[in-house]
């Protein structure tokens, strides 16, 4: 890279710091007024290849739907994902209080049953709007520690990147790189054997509907169509022996999120190498049926 294209990157990344910092200084309520106006604009009047593949993915997933209503949820689609960017740029500012009382966290009997027989346990979950809140769960329940996956080829971090895991470690949050995990889940598994450590397990957490088109995907059905999915979080789970759950995500009203927890338990698991994978697949698309303007990813030229 020249000097002149390094200059210009910095600056770049300097303007956006500068704008992301503005704009966290406004209250929610405006920067939600703001992602509506936004919302309405974008899809009013920009015809692009992102519009096309959200407006042709909802309708392969829901046919019956008429075009009034799937011209609603794409517009809902779209807003959501703004307001998730607003969110993000709120989140390094919000206290704690703020957090616990804008995400829920239900059927915590789930966690309490799989850390009577498994140190670890895994909590899949999607990209749905706000999957950042999760990492909040210490504050929810002290006795057990987060700790979650972040997508890295190697040990150099962008400012945005650092950005992201100071804002998910504010709340207890162990920031683990993909290139690397199985180092720190070591050593946190041999500290809680010697009694080391201050926590009596560790929720780990994992988005696992990222894109996985290498030399040998792994496609599970989604909404009657197959699906390129990673299966690298259920190779490390079952390696570290740890109990499976899904993280469901539901919005009752904007702003404010609930985490219902669900025991994985496929019938397969003891001769389908993915059949965790697959059982995570299925709660997804039921995840999204509830509220489908939530998921991030209908954009994805995957389905």
């Amino acid at each position: 890279m020249t000097l002149h294209k390094k200059m210009l990157r910095k600056i770049v990344v300097f303007l956006v710091l500068f704008c992301v910092i503005v704009l966290s200084l406004f209250p929610l309520r405006l920067l939600y007024v703001f992602s509506t106006v936004c919302s309405h604009c974008f899809v009013k009047f920009t015809q692009r290849r992102f519009n096309q593949r959200i407006a042709r993915n909802q309708q392969r997933c829901f046919p019956d739907r008429s075009h009034a209503e799937l011209k609603h949820l794409h517009y809902l689609a779209v807003r959501t994902k703004i307001d998730f960017m607003a969110e993000f740029i709120k989140m390094p500012y919000r206290s704690k209080k703020s957090i616990k009382r804008r995400c829920v966290f239900t059927n915590l009997e789930v966690m309490d049953e799989a850390f009577k027989e498994h140190k670890f346990v895994i909590c899949y979950c999607g990209h749905l709007v706000n999957y950042e809140t999760l990492v909040s769960f210490p504050l929810h329940n002290v006795d057990y520690g987060m700790c979650h996956l972040y997508l890295a080829k190697n040990s150099r971090q962008s400012v945005l990147l650092r950005i992201v895991l100071w804002s998910r470690s504010r709340f207890g949050a162990i920031n683990i790189p993909t290139y690397s995990p199985l180092r720190t889940l070591v050593q946190l598994r041999d500290e809680l054997d010697s009694g080391k450590s201050a926590k009596k397990g560790y929720v780990f957490g994992t988005l696992a509907d990222m894109d996985d088109r290498g030399d040998m995907p792994h496609y599970a059905a989604f909404f009657g169509y197959p699906f390129a999915v990673k299966t690298g979080s259920e190779r490390i789970g079952r390696k570290m022996d740890m109990a499976f759950v899904f993280a469901q995500i539901t919005m009752p009203k904007r702003g404010f999120y609930e985490i219902t927890f669900k025991k994985m338990e496929p019938k397969d698991k003891d001769t389908n190498p993915h059949a965790y994978t697959d059982e995570f697949v299925r709660l997804l698309e039921q995840n999204i049926k509830l509220q489908p303007e939530l998921w991030l990813q209908w954009d994805t030229p995957r389905f």
